[in-house]
Formats: structure tokens, C-alpha cells, sequence
């Protein structure tokens, strides 16, 4: 492959190291500024992930909202269950009580000056949340390993502290994932920051992390995958959630005077363009978002097709990579939102009923 390759304009982002860091993988040193040479993968590495369907790591970053010792507290027992799981501090030091994760927190409150309450005039950060996650089925102790690795190397001058919550030790968990309590004020008084460069320094790290550990992980954006739709976000899961409920619980109970589900604004409107299409027989326009995600989709078309060709001019295994990759390329969804997929399944099952119609007429009329 050459310097300027297809593979390095489809994952550009893997050579835009963090402004101090330094492309040197086998370094293990400390970059300019207090932070670790995070490790990335590369270019063909994420290639094969993604026409391997290789499990896509999370890494969620919170609001810096936590303002006071009292948002302190609320985090540190959400993440450890009021007590019920163990959290390891950054020393790898195991808190087993309520009572000791609390300790901590009032340690942190005067080494910060954290304020005791909420105010207004200081709106200043404290503590950040970060939640890594991986699939069902990941091995839970290679993961624990991998998590700790990360945290070691992304936070090291950070005070922080860590839940593992697995099908094992928490029974409304289905994949592991890790929740780590940061205080953002580091030993040599620096905030913590995380920039979109860096996010995605660290959440590459964490795949890398993961594959020390024989945990196959990818890291890579889902225009890049080939996916257009966005998943769906925390807020709408947990409405969802809640309409299913309403409906159980009604339906449970036998309650005479039923009440109706509220559905969120936006779903209401999606059905009723549903079936307004449905009825007109007449395709739903693209939304911004589409055209947007169509022309993304023709990049990436682009971009892999002048890939497929280089890896077509290589080495055998580069061949069976160009393989897969036009496999890939030709299994890809057509791009659609989640309105006009709907119309369009609805208008197919139409045809299809009224071709079973016709053909069932045809045949008694015979």
C-alpha cells in the first residue's frame, strides 16, 4: 500500500494523532502533556473488523454536570448499586461498602473544593461519567482486564473509580460494561478534557485493549460501516420502554378504564405520513437527513470501490480482503429512513396481497 492509499482516505482518522501525541505504537511512554501514547488500530485492521461483522466497542462520555459533592455521592452509588458491587479506585484498591465508596468522595470534595450543594454561580464541573460497553457473550474477566488497561492509560494523573456490572454480579445487566467515576481536577491541577479527536483516540484504544486479551473489537464511524440510520438514543429507548409497559401493566391488571398510551409527538407524525403515503401511493421525499446520508453513501462507495482495486493488485490475502470487501459493499442496505422503509414494506405486502387476490381469482373463475 502506498502513503496516500484508499485505505488511509477511508480511515483518515487513524492517522490524526492527538496535537503532542506521537505515532509510535511500540513507545509506552508519556506523551507531551501528562497523557499516554494511546495505541490505534489500523486502517486494514479496521477494514477486516468491519466485513468480519466484528463487534463494535461503546464508549460513552457524560455531561460534565456533576457540580457538587452531592452529584458526587448520587453517581458513586448509581454506579455501584447502593453498595451491591465493588468499585476499584485507580490504585486498584477494592471498595467493598457503601460506607467506604462515600469516604472516598469526601476525600475528593477537599482535595477539589467541591461544593457541598448545587449553585448557580458556579457551574463548574467535578466529576465526569464514562461507561465502556461491549456485546453479550464477551468474556467478563478478559473485558475487566481491558478496562483497566484503558483507564491506566487514558486517566493516569486522574483519581477515578470503577464498576463492572456483568450478567454475574447484576441481574439487569445482559453485557458487560464498565461505569468509572472521574474527578476532572488531575494531580498537577489540569481539567479533564476530551475533544472529538481524542474520543476517538481513546475508544480505539479500548478495541486495542480488548484485542490483547483475545476479545475481537472494532472501532470504527458508522458511515464507514455503511450504516445510515441512527441508533436509537437513551431517551426514546426509555420511552419506548415505558409505553410497552403501560400496555402490559393494563392488559395485567384488567383495569376497566384502560388509559390510552401517549405515544412521543414525532412517532405520531412518522405514522401519519405512513399512511398518508400508504393511501396516495406516492413515495415519501427524501429528508435533509437522507440526502446528507445518500451522498455519504456514494463517498463510501467511492472509497471502497478504489480499495477493492489496490487489494486486487497485492498479495493473495490481499485479495481475499478485496473479496470480502465487495461483498460487503454489495450487501449494504439502500438508504432509506425509518418512514419510507416502513411505506415501502407496507407497499410491498399491498402488491403481494393483491397478486395472491388475483391469482385466486383467476384460478375460480377457471
Amino acid at each position: 500500500m502506498t502513503k496516500d492509499s484508499a485505505l488511509d482516505r477511508l480511515f483518515s482518522e487513524s492517522m490524526r494523532y492527538h496535537k503532542g501525541h506521537v505515532a509510535d505504537p511500540n513507545r509506552k511512554g508519556r506523551a507531551s502533556g501528562g497523557c499516554h501514547r494511546l495505541v490505534r488500530l489500523t486502517p486494514r485492521q479496521k477494514l477486516t473488523g468491519i466485513v468480519r461483522r466484528t463487534p463494535e466497542v461503546m464508549l460513552k462520555i457524560g455531561r460534565a454536570n456533576i457540580c457538587c459533592l452531592q452529584h458526587m455521592k448520587a453517581a458513586a452509588d448509581y454506579i455501584s448499586r447502593n453498595g451491591k458491587i465493588e468499585i476499584e479506585d485507580q490504585d486498584g484498591f477494592v471498595h467493598g461498602s457503601k460506607e467506604q465508596v462515600q469516604a472516598v468522595v469526601r476525600q475528593w470534595g477537599l482535595q477539589s473544593q467541591i461544593p457541598q450543594e448545587e449553585s448557580s454561580e458556579d457551574r463548574r464541573a467535578h466529576g465526569r461519567r464514562i461507561i465502556l460497553s461491549m456485546p453479550a457473550g464477551t468474556p467478563t474477566e478478559g473485558f475487566k482486564v481491558a478496562c483497566r488497561k484503558w483507564a491506566q492509560d487514558t486517566m493516569s494523573g486522574y483519581d477515578y473509580l470503577m464498576a463492572f456490572h456483568t450478567p454475574e454480579n447484576d441481574r439487569r445487566t445482559t453485557q458487560p460494561h464498565c461505569h468509572i467515576l472521574i474527578r476532572t481536577i488531575g494531580y498537577d491541577g489540569r481539567r479533564f478534557h476530551v475533544d472529538n479527536a481524542r474520543r476517538e483516540e481513546m475508544r480505539e484504544h479500548f478495541a486495542v485493549c480488548l484485542r490483547e486479551q483475545g476479545i475481537e473489537a472494532n472501532a470504527t464511524q458508522r458511515w464507514q460501516r455503511g450504516v445510515t440510520r441512527r441508533s436509537l438514543g437513551q431517551p426514546e429507548f426509555h420511552n419506548a420502554r415505558k409505553v410497552q409497559s403501560d400496555k402490559e401493566r393494563a392488559r395485567k391488571h384488567a383495569i376497566a378504564r384502560k388509559k390510552r398510551t401517549k405515544l412521543l409527538k414525532t412517532m405520531r407524525n412518522r405514522l401519519q405520513d405512513v399512511e398518508r403515503s400508504v393511501r396516495s401511493e406516492k413515495p415519501i421525499p427524501d429528508p435533509p437527513g437522507i440526502v446528507k446520508a445518500k451522498a455519504k453513501r456514494q463517498e463510501l462507495t467511492a472509497l471502497l470501490t478504489d480499495v477493492i482495486n489496490e487489494l486486487n493488485a497485492g498479495s493473495s490475502q490481499d485479495k481475499m480482503l478485496a473479496h470480502a470487501t465487495k461483498e460487503h459493499l454489495q450487501k449494504l442496505p439502500p438508504v432509506k429512513s425509518a418512514v419510507q422503509e416502513a411505506v415501502s414494506s407496507l407497499t410491498d405486502k399491498a402488491r403481494h396481497s393483491k397478486r395472491v387476490e388475483i391469482k385466486r381469482t383467476t384460478t375460480k373463475n377457471r
